[in-house]
């Protein structure tokens, strides 16, 4: 039976925290982890403006909408452990994708109220996608396009491209929108015009930046543990993990680095200069296009982020 969530309210005001913008990455199906990341992290940090791309976009609308990390952890479990969500059309139905995603529409619907839109989020949000008319990728945020329901936002940076059904943001365009993560896999940049510190998580395979040196590196072949492409069934998942941990390079913060100057209370010692970056790794080997999970491995997958939170935070916090 499906549970259903309610967003948190608080009856006593919540203790003096430094506030924070979040840029969560795009995960696939390793979402989890990024949730249960903040499930740490959010005990020190006050988020005031959340962001993302794919299954990070998710997290974060979730976060605006007024749950709280472990409520979102929850939501998300439930979502992995759900084999029904590969939904399967008419073959030759002119579709874009090889599934319909209507059953996770439906799932985002119950979540979030089929008509709440973004600007009615308790937090200003943004989500990251691709715009398969113009090319490029996009952003839908709670101030710009407050009519955009928040179900068709969470569906659309979901959309993976060539798996799901691209989404429309609106019931009366017809632009089709798409997964961001293959243009904007970790948007560090979201909230660059806000002045309060970014705290952004990634994956520890998903490049923060390139170098030429080590690009030139690379070609040697001397590349250590290696999965071998040997046929198309191997090829697939090559090129997506490769398009997305490239894209992960695309959108730097150019905010000043925080790493370095200290951790992140704000002003002072021991705290996140005003303005600055700070950076979350987060460790796993969850596999981001696997559906149908056990318990365990979506139990698995929040502890993952959990104890990468922990690292990180004996070094920002």
């Amino acid at each position: 039976m499906t549970t259903t969530f309610a967003p948190a309210r608080s009856t006593s005001p919540p203790r003096s925290k430094p506030r924070v913008c979040l840029a969560l990455p795009g995960a696939g199906t390793a979402l989890g982890v990024i949730s249960g990341a903040l499930e740490v992290l959010c005990e020190e940090v006050e988020p005031v403006a959340v962001g993302g791309t794919s299954g990070g976009g998710l997290v974060a609308l979730a976060l605006a909408h007024g749950f709280t990390p472990e409520q979102t952890s929850n939501i998300v479990g439930e979502m992995l452990q759900r084999k029904d969500f590969l939904d399967k059309g008419w073959p030759f139905d002119q579709s874009p994708g090889l599934f319909k995603g209507r059953r996770i529409a439906a799932m985002l619907k119950k979540t979030f109220g089929e008509n709440t839109m973004m600007g009615q989020l308790q937090l200003p949000a943004r989500v990251c996608a691709w715009d398969a008319w113009t090319r490029e990728p996009v952003v839908f945020c709670s101030k710009a396009h407050p009519d955009v329901l928040v179900w068709r936002a969470a569906r659309a940076t979901m959309a993976i491209e060539f798996f799901f059904d691209l989404v429309r943001a609106r019931s009366d365009n017809a632009r089709l929108y798409g997964d961001g993560g293959l243009v904007v896999n970790v948007p560090y940049g979201l909230w660059d015009d806000r002045p309060e510190p970014t705290i952004g998580l990634r994956f520890s395979h998903q490049h923060p930046g390139f170098h030429v040196a080590d690009l030139i590196r690379s070609g040697t072949g001397n590349t250590g543990d290696v999965k071998p492409v040997k046929s198309w069934r191997d090829m697939v998942p090559a090129v997506v993990e490769t398009a997305l941990s490239t894209a992960s390079a695309s959108w730097p913060s150019e905010k000043p680095d925080g790493n370095t100057r200290g951790g992140p209370g704000v002003g002072g010692a021991g705290g996140v200069d005003v303005g600055g970056f700070h950076e979350v790794v987060l460790e796993s080997d969850a596999d981001g296009m696997a559906f149908g999970l056990a318990p365990t491995e979506a139990a698995r997958r929040r502890q993952h982020g959990r104890l990468s939170a922990q690292r990180a935070k004996l070094r920002l916090l």
